[in-house]
């Protein structure tokens, strides 16, 4: 579930049904992550799924082990989950990919509240308070100086290279942090 909702947030979710599976790579690390098509993923039901190869999003997330036969399957809130979410590359891409879509939704006169607001509607499914957005503001603005700092630090080559802007790189940390947040994660 966090896996598919991870992507559906970030506007790469490919919701046909039925075919074959996606596939997995297999790093030398042990990583086994999906192969998505040009950045876009199947639900998690369509990974391929083998005994060797379990997807490693998901077993960190609780995947059902194939081997032994089970009553009831625990659930677990473990440091290597928040890890996960904060270190995968597939997820920051993600994030890249939601703070693109946040800014194409968000207004053109700069108002970084709006982009706040659409950010929590997606990632949390309620519009932050007035304490959270007062909060989010002066972090989204703390965050887009600290990537104008890294940016110019960089060459003019390195910086042709970069994909996204100061401001875009800091929506995306921001999106990114709130994937790790309770609100993301729980039910209430």
């Amino acid at each position: 579930e966090v896996r598919d909702s991870v992507i559906e947030i970030a506007g790469n979710l490919d919701q046909k049904q039925y075919g074959k599976p996606d596939a997995v790579t297999v790093r030398g690390d042990g990583l086994v992550t999906a192969v998505g098509d040009n950045g876009v993923y199947r639900r998690s039901v369509y990974l391929r799924q083998r005994r060797k190869e379990m997807p490693s999003f998901l077993e960190t997330f609780d995947l059902p082990q194939m081997n032994p036969a089970c009553q009831q399957r625990p659930t677990s809130n473990v440091a290597q989950q928040a890890l996960y979410l904060l270190n995968s590359t597939m997820v920051r891409d993600l994030a890249d990919q939601f703070a693109l879509k946040v800014g194409d939704m968000s207004s053109s006169d700069g108002d970084k509240s709006v982009a706040i607001n659409n950010i929590y509607l997606a990632v949390t499914g309620q519009a932050p308070d007035e304490t959270q957005l007062q909060h989010s503001l002066e972090v989204l603005q703390s965050l887009e100086n600290k990537w104008q700092q890294h940016f110019n630090s960089l060459t003019k080559e390195e910086q042709q290279q970069i994909k996204l802007g100061p401001a875009q790189k800091a929506l995306s940390t921001f999106g990114h942090a709130l994937w790790n947040s309770a609100g993301f994660l729980y039910v209430d």
